[in-house]
């Protein structure tokens, strides 16, 4: 596996990672939860660019609404 498939591998697994703790935390704190602030904490966590564009920023909410069923803005 070259390096350019190994940094595209751990920038899925980040995502993916990103995507479950934005749904855990949506689960325990529903519609009222600060999408965007979370979103920003945990891609620091995850030592994640932060520079979504637009589109890239709504299908991870997409991706957060439809595994559970909340309904962000």
């Amino acid at each position: 596996m070259g390096l350019e498939n190994l940094n595209c591998e751990i920038g899925r697994y980040k995502i993916y990672t990103l995507v479950n703790k934005l749904v855990e935390k949506t689960k325990k704190e529903g519609n009222s939860m600060d999408f965007d602030f979370w979103l920003e904490k945990y891609c620091e966590e995850l030592n994640i660019d932060k520079n979504f564009s637009k589109k890239e920023t709504q299908a991870i909410k997409d991706r957060v609404r439809s595994e559970t069923g909340e309904h962000h803005n």
